[in-house]
């Protein structure tokens, strides 16, 4: 069912709060700690942007994807539609925001203009959308039009058409709308239906612009028969690209139509992947490729899921489905189960694709991020148990030894402790070099990399202003690469080599660990350190991937750099909308500032950050290594050597004491396992 995607994100945040209840029961983690996860997985928010032209199918596609039956109306026209939102309620009902005064005032001065006193298609189309809201809304509202302005009003869920339908009364004024279902599914969830491109009311715009910057997935709606013409090629460039989305999936929607014409899938994905080629070097700018080069885009059939999901009794209660359904089996002979015709409609491609994009952005830091914690937590009880039974089990063997062999227990104790010291200095030091001398100058040359990538496109597009598209088209244009280069690019790439950085720690810990195990086998064969070895290891290497992981999350996905240097560049831009002529000394001007820019971005935060986690990692070992082991047993040889009595005495109490941790290990172990189980 289409719901799955939303029931499993509900019963990952259900397995979260259950794992960080047992883990505080059995005193894994504090309750303080516990309360801290238990906030963050409720609060936090699913977010899922549908974007897509008038008869694209975005609103069958919401009623497939979202509710399993044909809840919304059909869309409305591009300028009239409000920006909707669906999400839990404990009843069905509709919340309008209307426009503030001050939002209709800006909208009435658009719509007094000409559409001949510009140039630009974009304003052109506001100015018509502008003189079609305003007349729309006056013809319904007449005299309480003015009462309404700034008001927010609850209605029914019947009345939804109201806001959003074409002929609705108050969709003249309404900003956006916010519809409440009582799906459980929906707690923590919000599915955002945005409007088309050019908004008339800026107000609205940047209402859209605010939701899409929050969504963790964008899921651009196309319709097969005109997949990237203008119009979505507006979408994809203007709403999507300018607002920054890193995660944006591309439906082609009624791909049956194709398909009934002797198209095939792959032909019809080669052709709105080349579409949106042609749509970029049109524009001058091929940067929005580096975006959709991981994410194919995905025929599809909503109607056709949507039949599967309503029953056969409704499909033949609707002269308009019953049409659908007929067509559907012409196309697909064998598609009269409605399985068979699920399966066509390819809806858990894109059901599919969105989890992925989920999990591995959202679920990465929400789901991930607590597991590993509560599991780190799990190993270093273990470890601790380990070590306390390791300690007990050797005491045991060297109090019970011979007189005679007291005093050599003790210097090979001595001799091991030194060489194991000496072997985490050389890995110290090894890795210091291996950082300074290969890691950082990597790294530094890769991200500077970046940036004199930036700084030639940069350069060019300053160079063709004026020349190639609209001034205005450039000046987004030129917007769009330095957001994306912030936002996506070096991030990214700090992230890449921060992976690279961890990788290359855990190898050098690894050959340590093989080393220590191999000098203790041989000074100390007699003891038995294999399990605390095995315990040390595997805890430092979880303590590693949380470490790195929430300096990624936390630290590195900023790279220690003020994006507020291109406040000048911005500032700038704006004013060239206007000109019919980029100066030369303009374009010098802009050129100046980047470089001036571009020379004050510094590493040295994220370089120091990405030195501190190694050094913590480092130093975890050192504080819980072997040595840490080692010391007790030879201070117990030196305490007991020259007194039989108390040795004897401490033999006993230590033999009680393994029982004791053995029993406490089990009880742990069996802790650890139900906790394992329930991840």
């Amino acid at each position: 069912m289409s719901n799955n995607i939303f029931e499993d994100y509900q019963q990952k945040k259900q397995q979260i709060i259950a794992l960080a209840d047992k883990a505080a029961q059995y005193g894994l983690i504090t309750s303080q700690r516990k309360m801290e996860i238990i906030n963050k997985i409720e609060n936090e928010t699913l977010t899922i942007g549908v974007i897509g032209q008038m008869k694209a199918g975005k609103s069958t596609f919401l009623n497939a994807f979202v509710f399993g039956d044909d809840v919304l109306p059909a869309a409305t026209t591009p300028m009239t539609a409000a920006l909707s939102m669906i999400t839990y309620g404990e009843k069905p009902k509709v919340v309008a925001e209307f426009y503030t005064k001050d939002d209709w005032s800006a909208q009435q001065m658009q719509a007094s203009r000409s559409e001949s006193s510009t140039e630009d298609d974009g304003e052109k189309s506001k100015i018509k959308a502008a003189k079609e809201l305003t007349k729309i809304a006056e013809k319904k509202l007449g005299c309480s039009l003015n009462s309404m302005l700034g008001r927010h009003q609850e209605d029914r869920f019947e009345n939804l058409v109201e806001y959003v339908g074409a002929e609705g009364k108050y969709v003249g004024i309404t900003k956006s709308v916010t519809i409440y279902y009582p799906k459980e599914y929906l707690k923590g969830v919000n599915i955002v239906d945005t409007p088309g491109v050019n908004d008339p009311i800026v107000s609205r715009e940047e209402r859209t612009k605010e939701f899409l910057q929050k969504c963790d997935v964008v899921v651009l709606m196309l319709y097969a028969q005109k997949a990237m013409d203008a119009t979505d090629t507006a979408l994809l460039f203007d709403n999507v690209y300018k607002c920054g989305i890193g995660r944006v999936l591309i439906g082609i929607n009624k791909y049956d139509i194709c398909i009934g014409n002797g198209e095939t899938d792959g032909e019809i994905i080669a052709n709105v992947e080349e579409n949106i080629r042609k749509a970029a070097d049109n524009r001058g700018d091929r940067t929005l490729l580096d975006l959709l080069k991981e994410v194919r885009p995905i025929p599809m059939s909503a109607e056709a899921a949507l039949l599967t999901q309503i029953g056969m009794d409704k499909v033949n209660r609707s002269p308009e489905y019953k049409h659908a359904y007929k067509r559907y089996l012409e196309i697909w002979d064998d598609a009269a189960s409605p399985n068979a015709l699920r399966r066509y409609s390819h809806i858990e491609d894109m059901e599919n694709a969105i989890i992925n994009l989920i999990n591995n952005e959202k679920g990465e830091i929400l789901f991930s991020k607590p597991k590993n914690e509560i599991m780190a937590k799990v190993k270093e009880s273990l470890s601790k148990k380990e070590t306390a039974i390791t300690d007990c089990t050797n005491k045991i063997k060297i109090l019970d030894a011979p007189d005679n062999e007291l005093e050599h227990k003790l210097d090979d104790l001595n001799t091991a402790k030194r060489k194991t010291e000496r072997k985490l200095d050389h890995f110290s030091r090894d890795f210091d070099s291996e950082l300074s001398d290969n890691l950082i100058p990597s790294i530094e040359k890769s991200l500077n990399r970046k940036i004199n990538e930036l700084h030639t496109q940069l350069n060019g597009k300053i160079d063709n202003l004026g020349m190639l598209t609209s001034i205005g088209e450039q000046v987004k244009s030129i917007e769009h690469k330095i957001k994306e280069f912030t936002d996506k690019i070096l991030p990214d790439e700090a992230k890449e080599q921060t992976r690279n950085v961890k990788k290359k720690l855990k190898s050098f810990t690894g050959e340590y660990f093989n080393d220590v195990e191999e000098l203790i086998s041989d000074k100390l064969p007699n003891l038995d350190f294999y399990d605390f070895l095995t315990d040390l290891k595997t805890k430092i290497d979880v303590e590693t991937d949380n470490k790195f992981d929430y300096e990624l999350s936390e630290k590195f996905g900023k790279v220690g750099f003020n994006v507020n240097f291109f406040a000048g560049i911005f500032g700038i831009l704006p004013g060239l909308l206007g000109q019919a002529l980029i100066t030369e000394s303009t374009k010098m001007k802009l050129k100046n500032d980047v470089d001036e820019v571009l020379d004050k971005i510094k590493f040295d935060a994220y370089i120091n950050s990405l030195k501190e986690t190694c050094h913590f990692v480092i130093n975890s070992i050192k504080n819980e290594g072997v040595s840490q082991l080692i010391e007790p047993l030879i201070e117990s040889v030196e305490s007991f050597m020259n007194d039989k009595a108390k040795r004897e005495e401490e033999l006993a109490t230590a033999k009680s004491s393994l029982e004791t941790l053995k029993k406490e290990k089990e009880t742990l172990q069996s802790q650890a396992n139900e906790i394992e189980a329930m991840m």
